[in-house]
């Protein structure tokens, strides 16, 4: 198949253009899915859009684009619809202009790391542990512990017995045990981590912010796209800025500080 995505960037949409879309340079099927957050349990757990672009391919070149939505209000489902377009036989105009369109259209991911007990005690929850409107863990009648996967907790949560049960007095009921300092790092839209940065729970404080790439491509793409750019190695993460020069869009990359997963990462002001 031969097809040029729609949305080609002029320049009222090259301004409009969001200069924290973030690349990553994957080489293997197995290191993308490890990096691409879209894909973790943690995110589609939860019924927030997320999507990814993947670019492939050295003149002409393949594209990859994976769209899931929240449903619409009233159907009835707890589900993301999704959505898949696959275009092959691109030029590197085609590509920009891809490029340009997600970055107006696609919700930005980001990893947080959430302190969930700022107090000097540790702090007992009963049931179920939500946070952000995430239920990320859960203690059962037996005191088995349940974590939603992709989490990472330090120190680890425990679990410990609770008083009676209010309905027969009899049943002990189990609560989960939060050490003062306990974090956890997660995948949430990036809006609703600046969102609730601002707007911080009793208790609970988001400490930083590391916004994460959704676009993707190889080392052999990159060098043909951007041949004047940095050498690609896998893995490298690059912002993509968009710059308006004789009335066509350019796309540039600005790599960021090694290493990629600490470069990204911002102090969270509170």
């Amino acid at each position: 198949m031969h097809a040029r995505p729609s949305g080609a960037g002029g320049a009222s949409g090259a301004r409009a253009a969001p200069s924290e879309l973030l690349l990553q340079v994957v080489d293997r099927n197995l290191a993308f899915r490890d990096c691409n957050y879209s894909l973790y349990p943690s995110w589609l757990a939860y019924p927030w859009a997320n999507a990814h672009l993947v670019l492939r391919g050295t003149q002409p070149y393949s594209l990859d684009r994976c769209d899931r939505v929240p449903p619409r209000e009233g159907g009835g489902s707890a589900s993301l619809d999704g959505s898949m377009q696959y275009f092959e036989g691109l030029d590197s105009a085609a590509v920009a202009a891809a490029v340009l369109d997600f970055a107006r259209t696609a919700p930005r991911p980001a990893r947080i790391l959430l302190n969930l007990n700022t107090g000097a005690k540790p702090r007992r929850v009963t049931g179920l542990l939500s946070a952000l409107g995430c239920r990320i863990a859960s203690v059962g009648r037996s005191g088995e512990l349940a974590i939603l996967g992709g989490l990472e907790f330090t120190p680890a949560l425990a679990a410990e017995p609770g008083g009676p049960g209010r309905t027969t007095g009899l049943r002990v009921r189990h609560r989960i045990l939060i050490q003062p300092g306990t974090r956890v790092r997660m995948a949430v839209p990036h809006s609703l981590a600046e969102a609730a940065r601002k707007r911080p729970r009793p208790g609970q404080r988001i400490e930083l912010i590391e916004p994460l790439p959704s676009v993707f491509t190889d080392s052999a793409a990159f060098r043909t796209l951007w041949p004047l750019a940095p050498g690609p190695a896998p893995g490298r993460r690059y912002r993509l800025l968009f710059e308006i020069a004789g009335g066509d869009t350019r796309i540039l990359p600005e790599p960021l500080e090694e290493p990629a997963a600490e470069a990204g990462l911002t102090a969270a002001a509170g």
